[in-house]
């Protein structure tokens, strides 16, 4: 068994250009003109009887034949023997198969991709989609490359012609032989096409990231730079101390504590075989049964977490274990992927139900539900967050017969420049978020992620540290109704947010100005409300 618990997409940085030219496409020419050149051209001569007995001709219909052969341009007339012109005998040298090709020239549009490293053209299987929120490689770091995309553009038309008309057109017979001339070229919005890593993890907690599949689409002189700049990039995370004990401890979650601290100081061999790159080595990964084992050397790593038996008793024959008499469930990897989107949509549909079923003339229906996001550039690289944002939204409005607003709460450094800052929300803010909060985080809390609605149901995923590496973290806790949890959740939260300093979002249609970014100071006073949702004991209040 192996579980995906992750997907990001990496980003390949492309344009898309509209060029407008004038082709060479095959035309159509009488049967008898085709094999009169044909036999004129495994001949080398013949004379005008042989010409005409070798297609039962006499008389006019013979002169009729070498008068459209003469007005084509295709034969002349050499002591007293026929044979092919120049342009008729060049009717063959592009042709695979032996067959001569008449052209006619006519004007076309054509609008490829292309990737801006090689500029080779980007598939549409692959330039169909878009998702600007991707993890960014180091392709060119002058930005020399990109400053004339359009000269480049214009040489890589010409240069894959034949490729770009494979793609523009299945029919054969509908494709051009070459290009005339380029009347003009008009470059578009460059942007990223998300080129999909999908990391996954076995039940004795061996992890690798596949990129295999996705690089089989690239364009051969592209795959093995994205190939390295994958890795590299991978390896160059910020680095996060290790707090999983705190996690386990401030939420109170009994099926962690079971594995914490149950295995001994030396790793075993399971969790210690995978193949290891270390910063002074070449960053080139190893094959392993068509995979890629991927992760950075930490020599200095304490970690005391059995997560192969976690894996394997908790996740692998269990599915996710229930427990809290049912009111909990553990989850393995991140929620936006696709097996534990249906799971995860399906118990938040139940909890939504069942808080409105329970509810009275008194019961306060909270209007926003907060993500806090890990701080990691691992987070949300996939263009199946929007999807169980839009899905969360959805399921939401059914039950309760209204939307609520979704907020995510992103660390922020308080100098980090607004720009940046902009840059970071208008990406969340197209992936579904009604609200972005940016500013600093507890210390402790990098590696934390929750997903709350106050009052009604919350996840909680501790991004754990994989004991071979700094950079590569498996997301593992659990979905929860039980009260202790909600309540302790909530106070979590409440600190986290009263840390923030701005809230981005965009206007609303009544103002006009829907698309625009605006930004607010942020206030602990913002979230006084979150009181309401505890009772005197400071846990959740149903």
């Amino acid at each position: 068994m192996r579980e995906r618990f992750n997907t990001v997409a990496v980003a390949i940085p492309a344009q898309q250009f509209l060029i407008r030219c004038h082709v060479s496409v095959e035309r159509q020419v009488p049967v008898m003109t085709e094999f009169a050149v044909r036999l004129l051209h495994l001949a080398g001569s013949l004379g005008v009887e042989s010409l005409g007995a070798y297609f039962g001709l006499k008389g006019k219909e013979v002169n009729d034949l070498l008068d459209l052969l003469r007005v084509e341009g295709l034969i002349e007339e050499v002591d007293g023997k026929l044979t092919l012109t120049s342009y008729a005998e060049a009717r063959f040298v592009s042709s695979g198969d032996g067959l001569p090709r008449f052209h006619r020239i006519a004007e076309r549009q054509s609008r490829p991709v292309f990737e801006l490293l090689t500029f080779s053209p980007i598939p549409k299987v692959l330039s169909g989609s878009y998702w600007d929120n991707t993890l960014d490689l180091a392709w060119d770091a002058s930005g020399e490359r990109n400053n004339r995309t359009v000269d480049q553009a214009q040489e890589a038309f010409h240069r894959h012609f034949h490729d770009i008309e494979r793609q523009d057109r299945d029919d054969e017979q509908r494709r051009a032989f070459d290009v005339y001339k380029i009347d003009d070229i008009t470059a578009g919005r460059r942007f990223n096409i998300p080129l999909p890593v999908h990391f996954d993890v076995d039940l004795d907690g061996n992890v690798e990231f596949d990129i295999e599949s996705q690089l089989a689409l690239l364009p051969e002189e592209l795959r093995s730079t994205v190939y390295k700049l994958t890795a590299e990039r991978i390896a160059r995370q910020p680095q996060h101390a290790d707090h999983f004990s705190e996690f386990v401890n401030v939420f109170n979650d009994d099926v962690l504590a079971r594995y914490l601290d149950g295995v001994p100081d030396a790793l075993p061999v399971s969790m210690s075989s995978t193949h290891v790159l270390r910063e002074d080595t070449p960053r080139i990964m190893r094959r392993s049964n068509a995979k890629r084992h991927f992760v950075v050397a930490n020599p200095q790593s304490s970690a005391k977490f059995d997560f192969a038996s976690y894996v394997r008793e908790v996740h692998g024959s269990a599915n996710g274990l229930e427990y809290d008499a049912g009111k909990s469930r553990a989850l393995l990897g991140a929620l936006y992927m696709p097996k534990n989107q249906e799971r995860f949509v399906e118990l938040f549909r139940r909890s939504l139900h069942r808080f409105k079923a329970n509810s009275s003339a008194s019961t306060v229906f909270p209007k926003e539900m907060f993500w806090v996001v890990p701080d990691s550039d691992l987070w949300g690289r996939t263009e199946s967050l929007r999807s169980l944002i839009e899905q969360l939204m959805n399921v939401t409005a059914k039950e309760w017969g209204e939307p609520i607003d979704l907020v995510a709460v992103c660390s922020g450094a308080q100098s980090e420049p607004m720009e940046r800052l902009r840059w970071r929300a208008n990406l969340l803010l197209d992936a579904g978020f009604s609200d972005v909060l940016l500013g600093p985080s507890l210390a402790t809390s990098g590696r934390f992620e929750v997903l709350l609605l106050p009052g009604v149901a919350a996840t909680a995923l501790y991004h754990w540290k994989i004991p071979t590496s700094d950079v590569i973290s498996v997301p593992l806790g659990f979905y929860s109704e039980e009260e202790d949890k909600l309540g302790k959740l909530l106070v979590f939260l409440k600190k986290v947010c009263e840390m923030k300093l701005h809230r981005i979002f965009r206007g609303s249609g009544k103002d006009g100005e829907d698309r625009k970014l605006k930004v607010e100071d942020a206030s602990p006073t913002d979230f006084m409300y979150f009181s309401q949702f505890l009772n005197s004991s400071g846990k959740f209040s149903a």
